[in-house]
């Protein structure tokens, strides 16, 4: 793929094509029409010097994609859903997400597009090329505010920085900002980020066994006449549970990037790609399950929308600000 224009075959006007298909190196090439009528140019298989990522390396993309600020959230999600239906939910919103990604690389093969976006205009024609891509902008612009406000929020507390200092937060958050996301952020190779992504899934990791055993679960449970009597007082709220689904649903959300990422994999094949997604979403949700439920029974109905928040005391306060510095990581 190279990048340039598209040229709609009905019409003959032109719009740009997503930026993420440029090839590192040239090659011949040739000019192929996509079912949504657009015509894009791609490039002759060659032996091209263009960085891909291992099983491993496309596992952590997928996964630091996935888990992100919505995992601090997932015990509000079980409060509101109940324990029993938020645990199936999650489980639910796991496999749904790992077979999601399966269908769409293979359907993108199948007619032949190499993006989310030409997809959908395949099926949906130029609107829903443009439909999507506006959502995808708006789902994207959503979480980069969550993970600046994330930023903002824990960097200057790490730093000792006053509360109420309002200028110099901002400070930190713009120098944060360009120095380190901004750069990489602008890496030409999606395979470029899996080093740094197999240690923000490491920290992921870590962050979820923090919130685990420093949660007062064994009291929590104890106070509330034991386990069994949680369970039978929190197996489904049904007048709340779509509000826990829709938590779930933001938390798992990554198929706008499963083109970008499936496309950096070495040795793309339907088995390799099937073997990422199944590990990276057993990762997800087992990391989503005990963040959930270990939250949900240490605080049940006084659980917060952010986890960390629920943190009070001197050892607790040390734990939740470990966790947010690997968070704000």
């Amino acid at each position: 793929m190279v990048r340039g224009e598209f040229v709609n075959a009905s019409t003959g006007t032109k719009h740009d094509r997503s930026p993420f298909f440029k090839p590192s190196t040239p090659g011949k090439i040739t000019k192929v029409e996509s079912p949504g009528g657009t015509v894009r140019l791609k490039k002759k298989a060659t032996n091209s010097d263009e960085i891909k990522s291992s099983v491993l390396g496309t596992v952590a993309n997928l996964v630091t994609t996935i888990v992100g600020s919505g995992i601090v959230a997932i015990p509000f999600a079980i409060r509101e859903s109940g324990l029993v239906a938020g645990t199936l939910l999650i489980t639910m919103c796991a496999m749904l997400t790992d077979k999601s990604l399966r269908l769409l690389i293979e359907t993108g093969n199948h007619v032949d597009v190499p993006s989310y976006e030409t997809l959908m205009e395949a099926a949906f024609g130029r609107f829903g090329f443009v439909f999507i891509s506006v959502n995808m902008f708006l789902t994207s612009f959503g979480g980069l505010v969550s993970y600046l406000i994330i930023i903002k929020d824990t960097i200057p507390l790490l730093l000792g920085v006053d509360i109420d200092n309002e200028p110099l937060k901002r400070a930190i958050l713009v120098l944060a900002s360009m120095s380190i996301s901004l750069p990489i952020s602008m890496q030409r190779d999606m395979a470029s980020l899996s080093k740094t992504s197999v240690i923000g899934a490491i920290f992921d990791v870590l962050m979820v066994a923090i919130v685990a055993f420093f949660c007062p679960i064994k009291e929590a449970v104890a106070a509330s006449g034991g386990l069994k009597h949680i369970i039978s007082h929190s197996t489904v709220h049904f007048d709340t549970m779509f509000i826990g689904l829709g938590v779930l649903s933001f938390a798992f959300v990554c198929q706008d990037s499963c083109f970008i990422i499936a496309g950096s994999l070495d040795k793309p094949t339907n088995d390799r790609w099937a073997k990422v997604t199944s590990i990276s979403l057993f990762t997800c949700g087992t990391l989503s399950t005990i963040c959930g439920v270990s939250g949900y029974l240490a605080f049940q109905q006084n659980t917060e929308g952010n986890i960390l928040n629920n943190f009070e005391g001197p050892e607790t306060q040390i734990a939740a600000t470990a966790a947010r510095a690997l968070l704000g990581s």
